[in-house]
């Protein structure tokens, strides 16, 4: 049939196997037609792996900071199986005994969880993961060391960080601060709009305080996608090579705030770890005008 430029044609295929797989569209010959030919490769997963670091090593369960993490991303079990989950996370405690032998391109996300520090090598390998297109989550904490996290994870915005760590803040629970989201064309944000209602509920009494890094060009310029009603940022994404680093400034537990036992934090984690994800995949692609 005919069609005008801005028709679209959907197609639905179902996969018998996860994998990377080459897509071909072409479409009739036309007076132009140098554009009738459509190349990508989609990678397609089973479930999704992502590795919690936690920075309590010594208890690594359910019950530590990552715990929750774990169990947002993995809320069905079935005789400890993964059964109906879309994600797999591996928690494992942030020491360079444990990391050394992980091989982080095995994983589409990484998270980590009130880490303290990280070993110089482990800094590395991260920077080299999240530039060729992995995801990272970065949480606040009690244990988290300002000094390590600028001197060698946000580097004055060339590393990985997409902002300065300063003084935290602490209040009394019956003065804390609420949320402001900023954008609305996030999918991790877009995700809370059938929560309205319980955003105004969020407690948040310590923090991070934060600076993002704006001496860089605007499309490498960290985006605050949300505040607290104090106006200091809540959660800063950067891009980085291929990837993005997203940076929560406040805990993954409930010590630092009510946030993880929202009824919308499931669903806000799903979307946010899975917008990481769909970047990485991107990364497959090569577009017209990059650099090889």
């Amino acid at each position: 049939r005919q069609m005008c430029i801005r028709d679209r044609v959907r197609f639905r295929r179902v996969f018998s196997s996860p994998g990377d797989y080459r897509l071909d569209a072409e479409i009739e010959a036309d007076a132009l037609p140098g554009d009738n030919r459509f190349h990508a490769v989609l990678s397609v997963h089973d479930a999704l792996p992502v590795l919690v670091l936690d920075g309590y090593p010594e208890r690594v369960s359910a019950g530590s900071t990552a715990g929750y993490v774990q169990l947002a991303l993995a809320p069905f079990r079935d005789d400890g199986g993964q059964r109906g989950n879309v994600f797999v996370p591996r928690v494992v405690g942030a020491t360079e005994g444990e990391l050394n032998n992980l091989a982080f391109d095995s994983f589409d996300v990484i998270v980590m969880a009130d880490v303290a520090s990280l070993g110089n090598k482990t800094v590395k390998r991260l920077e080299r993961f999240v530039q060729a297109g992995g995801g990272l989550i970065v949480f606040g904490g009690a244990d988290v060391q300002p000094r390590f996290y600028n001197a060698h994870l946000h580097r004055q915005g060339l590393g990985l960080l997409p902002a300065m760590i300063l003084a935290g803040v602490a209040r009394p629970k019956e003065d804390a601060a609420g949320v402001v989201l900023n954008v609305t064309d996030h999918p991790a944000l877009r995700s809370l709009a059938a929560f309205s209602d319980d955003l105004s509920r969020v407690a948040v009494h310590a923090w991070h305080r934060t600076r993002p890094n704006t001496k860089v060009a605007p499309s490498r310029r960290p985006r605050v996608l949300a505040s607290l009603t104090t106006g200091d940022p809540l959660l800063i994404e950067k891009k980085y090579g291929e990837g993005t680093v997203v940076l929560f400034a406040t805990s993954c537990d409930d010590a630092w705030s009510n946030i993880p036992v929202r009824p919308w934090f499931l669903p806000f984690l799903h979307e946010l770890v899975l917008s990481l994800v769909r970047t990485r995949d991107r990364a497959l692609n090569i577009r017209c005008g990059d650099a090889i």
